[in-house]
């Protein structure tokens, strides 16, 4: 039989089963199922022998605590997001700038991640409703000047 990735000698999936003497039926170990050891394989650093010691309900527990250890990074590092609308193109430039050099990251388009939408003397109707819907702060050009 070929050594698997596992390096036990088997494949992942029979790693999850046994053969239940003679009524012929197959049994879960209480070990992950192939899916989840590739899950944990990729993002853990459990070696394969802890990965095959878990059950799928704390394999799913351990993935869950490494999604909301992941998002609490992101969302750490992450810069406050800023939108310009109805501003001429010099104008949009300079407050760029300088949102860049207050530590937002300007962006061109209203998004679930935006955090402010400042307007100018001639916004976008249609970026005003769908920022006031993802929840984005919606400023005039002085009120962010005074803002940041």
């Amino acid at each position: 039989m070929s050594e698997s990735r596992l390096g036990l000698g088997f494949q992942p999936d029979q790693l999850c089963q046994t053969w239940s003497g003679t009524s012929g039926s197959i049994q879960n170990r209480g070990m992950p199922s192939p899916k989840l050891i590739q899950i944990l394989r990729s993002r853990s650093t459990l070696s394969d022998e802890q990965i095959i010691e878990l059950t799928d309900e704390q394999a799913w527990e351990l993935i869950y605590e490494i999604d909301a250890r992941e998002k609490a990074e992101r969302d750490a590092n992450r810069q406050p997001t800023v939108c310009f609308t109805g501003f001429n193109k010099n104008d949009k430039a300079a407050l760029e700038a300088a949102a860049k050099e207050r530590g937002l990251k300007p962006v061109g388009s209203v998004s679930k991640n935006l955090d402010y939408l400042v307007l100018g003397e001639t916004p976008g109707e249609s970026k005003i409703a769908k920022a006031e819907s993802v929840g984005a702060k919606v400023l005039q050009a002085h009120e962010f000047e005074q803002l940041f």
